[in-house]
């Protein structure tokens, strides 16, 4: 399936591997932190890393709220024709008391689910589905 839309799907997501609170699901995927030194690991590195990545992935030059927000809008449509994805944004929107699947998927692009997001986004569009095992994690990551 080709990636006909404006999203980056070679891009590495590395700001969790810097985040302490990301901590289990990077041993989770056998993620060596030892090479990152303490230092590294602060809030404004995290912060920094997350919307420069955010930036990357919808191929964008600046980090501009509104612009993300109209790029989230245009891959809404594409992302919920996958049914178990669609699942994930209508959590995502019931986590915030929302009934609008958009603001699901906005959540789902929020600090804290975006790097799973992402493998979710780029398995989709490169392959026409996603696998079990990135769902899970996304929905585990969605059920704390």
């Amino acid at each position: 399936m080709a990636n006909n839309t404006k999203y980056c799907t070679d891009l590495i997501i590395t700001y969790n591997y810097y985040d302490d609170f990301f901590h289990e699901s990077n041993l989770l995927h056998n993620i060596d932190l030892s090479i990152i030194d303490e230092e590294d690991k602060t809030p404004y590195v995290c912060d920094f890393l997350y919307k420069s990545e955010l930036v990357g992935a919808f191929k964008l030059e600046t980090f501009c709220p509104v612009t993300i927000t109209d790029c989230i809008k245009e891959l809404h449509d594409r992302m919920s024709e996958c049914s178990e994805f669609a699942e994930c944004m209508k959590i995502g929107c019931e986590k915030i008391f929302s009934e609008d699947d958009y603001c699901g998927l906005v959540l789902l692009f929020s600090y804290d689910y975006f790097f799973a997001t992402h493998r979710c986004i780029c398995e989709y569009l490169a392959e026409g589905r996603i696998k079990s095992e990135t769902l899970a994690f996304l929905k585990n990551l969605l059920s704390k």
